[in-house]
């Protein structure tokens, strides 16, 4: 046993195993521990990684549905804002129209009386003019005559007539 004691190889081989077993019962363990743990935080990140790409899906969904709402929303806006202008666009036609009718109506009503005033006018010249004319012809046919209170009074309700 002396002999196998004293060759170097046999103590190199037994180093050899004693080193193999160390590492199999001390280092092996605390290398697979330390793998395990990588392989449990890096599937925890995927896990992690899935989740936020199911919640992005989830809201690229949920913004292009609100997209699609707004949009929507934006044409009712449009459709309606363009049939107000169009009411409101009659009815300024319409009231335009009256008004118009009503100031043309206004006008034809200055104009007729002002037709009527100008007409009584014309005839109450023409009255005075055929009552003076008158008084004239009388006082040149009549001469002395025509200071008579028949004639006077005569010509006087003709004055009144008109």
């Amino acid at each position: 046993m002396d002999a196998l004691l004293e060759n170097p190889k046999n103590w190199v081989a037994l180093g050899f195993v004693l080193f193999v077993v160390l590492f199999i019962k001390k280092i092996l363990p605390m290398v697979v521990k330390a793998l395990d743990a990588r392989r449990a935080r890096i599937e925890e990140q995927l896990a992690q990684a899935q989740r936020l790409r199911e919640e992005a899906e989830a809201l690229l969904v949920h913004y292009q549905q609100k997209q699609k709402e707004m949009l929507a929303e934006a044409e009712q806006m449009l459709a309606d804002t363009k049939a107000d202008i169009s009411r409101m666009r009659q009815r300024a036609e319409e009231e335009l129209r009256a008004s118009i009718t009503r100031r043309s109506a206004q006008a034809e009503e200055r104009i007729a009386r002002i037709e009527k005033e100008a007409a009584d006018a014309v005839r109450t010249h023409l009255v005075d003019v055929a009552v003076k004319a008158t008084e004239l012809l009388v006082s040149e046919k009549l001469g002395s005559q025509a200071s008579d209170p028949t004639i006077s009074r005569t010509l006087a309700e003709v004055k009144k007539l008109h």
